[in-house]
């Protein structure tokens, strides 16, 4: 997994919502299958990998928020 198919992924999310910065599991999870791939291995490392980026933080247990850390 590299950098650029975490930005795509973020790029996807953002596509689908413009102008919100919260989003739910679900979706980041249909953006990651879209661009990454439908393992739940690969769910779970893609999800970890945002996370420890700062790019997503949880919000509450079903939603996450997007940092725009990214975009720096």
């Amino acid at each position: 997994m590299s950098i650029n198919k975490l930005e795509r992924t973020l790029w996807r999310l953002r596509k689908t919502r413009p102008g919100e910065k919260r989003f739910t599991w679900r979706e980041l999870k249909i953006a990651i299958m879209k661009e990454i791939g439908t393992s739940p291995e690969t769910l779970r490392r893609t999800k970890k990998a945002l996370i420890m980026l700062g790019w997503i933080k949880p919000h509450r247990k079903t939603k996450l928020e997007l940092t725009e850390k990214d975009l720096e």
